[in-house]
């Protein structure tokens, strides 16, 4: 079974138009975080996109 993958909404992410929590988040998930990314970083919970 698939572990659901929790979407993010951190815009200002370095890693935000590679990272697949991000397109959840633009895909209209409903449940979602704002994990710590940064203009000059990304998060620890990046995951790559597919």
């Amino acid at each position: 079974m698939q572990e659901k993958i929790m979407a993010c909404n951190n815009s200002t992410c370095i890693k935000s138009t590679e990272c697949e929590r991000y397109d959840l988040f633009k895909n209209e998930v409903k449940e979602f975080t704002t994990n710590g990314g940064t203009k000059e970083k990304g998060c620890k919970k990046f995951i790559q996109k597919k």
